[in-house]
């Protein structure tokens, strides 16, 4: 995926308070829609020019390498020359396109969650009825999610350091934001078709949110099981059983 750099500061690149009810999701999900998931642009400012062929596969080589180094050593021990070193480069490389390592972690949420609602919306909107987008949603973001075991290893790793850190707290804190909301607006959806979900939105979302990360939770201790596909299969059918009409 090709990506341009990003040269602001690193407040930026995170997501400010909401005005509304789905400012976050709408932010991310239209810098997928409007070409992001092939160019690797984030929200914000004026870029500078593509990096060429070459330096945009530096890039995804430097963000897969942060993936793999806090899979491996945690958030804390995850260094810039660290980075540099899993990705065959330079330190002064990763600055070069990253101004600091906050910089290059929230641009790397940024990308990661600007994926998953556009994709999220994407099979919601393509389904015959609200229940089977929820279902289809749910297991197409399971499938992105377990065929990457290493961004499984480093979303924990991330999760169980994030008390010690300001900064990644609040980045943790978007990534549940925008699977709350992306939610929130599937029930918004599903209303202006007429049905209205038993429960309300913020218990609904929470419930969903909650349920993914637990059964998430199990395939990072012990990977994939029979158990737990079958318990995923239910959690599917059981969150689109809210979306059906009565």
């Amino acid at each position: 995926m090709a990506y341009r750099s990003v040269r602001r500061p690193v407040s930026s690149t995170v997501p400010r308070k909401r005005t509304d009810r789905y400012t976050f999701v709408h932010r991310y999900a239209a810098w997928v829609t409007n070409g992001a998931a092939t160019s690797g642009i984030g929200p914000g400012p004026a870029r500078a020019a593509a990096p060429t062929e070459k330096g945009a596969r530096q890039v995804e080589a430097i963000l897969d390498a942060t993936v793999q180094s806090i899979a491996s050593r945690g958030y804390a021990a995850t260094s810039l020359a660290r980075i540099a070193e899993e990705a065959g480069t330079t330190k002064r490389m990763v600055l070069y396109y990253f101004e600091s390592r906050e910089h290059l972690f929230s641009e790397l949420v940024l990308r990661i969650v600007g994926q998953m609602v556009a994709q999220s919306r994407a099979d919601f909107d393509a389904a015959a009825d609200p229940a089977e987008g929820v279902r289809v949603s749910l297991r197409h973001a399971w499938e992105r999610v377990t065929g990457d075991p290493v961004l499984v290893r480093a979303y924990f790793a991330v999760l169980g350091e994030a008390g010690a850190d300001p900064v990644l707290r609040e980045l943790l804190d978007h990534v549940r934001a925008a699977n709350l909301e992306v939610v929130a607006l599937h029930i918004e959806r599903a209303k202006e078709r007429g049905i209205e979900p038993p429960l309300a939105p913020e218990i609904l979302s929470l419930l969903m949110f909650a349920g993914f990360r637990g059964l998430l939770l199990e395939f990072y201790d012990r990977g994939q099981t029979p158990e737990l596909e079958q318990a995923v299969a239910l959690f599917e059918q059981t969150v689109g059983a809210a979306f059906a009409p009565r």
